[in-house]
């Protein structure tokens, strides 16, 4: 999704007049909200009934927790600033 409304912003920005500074800020808000929809997704299901909590994970899943969590870590540490 967020391709898409990059691809979006480089087509209409210009129409607006709005310079590349809206796209960078498109950009940084973009990468900044990405732990965020991670978390979500980690936590709630898309189920037909709506969203649901996802169950608690059995024991073999700590490495993956560990992972998530090293990306989540490394993702809010980045420096996206130009």
């Amino acid at each position: 999704m967020s391709f898409v409304l990059l691809q979006l912003a480089e087509i209409l920005f210009p129409a607006f007049v709005l310079g590349p500074d809206a796209l960078r800020l498109l950009f940084a808000v973009l990468i900044a909200g990405f732990p965020i929809v991670v978390s979500f997704s980690w936590v709630y299901d898309i189920t037909r009934g709506g969203l649901s909590r996802t169950d608690d994970l059995d024991e073999e899943a700590g490495p993956q927790k560990v992972l998530v969590g090293g990306i989540l870590l490394s993702a809010l540490l980045l420096d996206v600033t130009p």
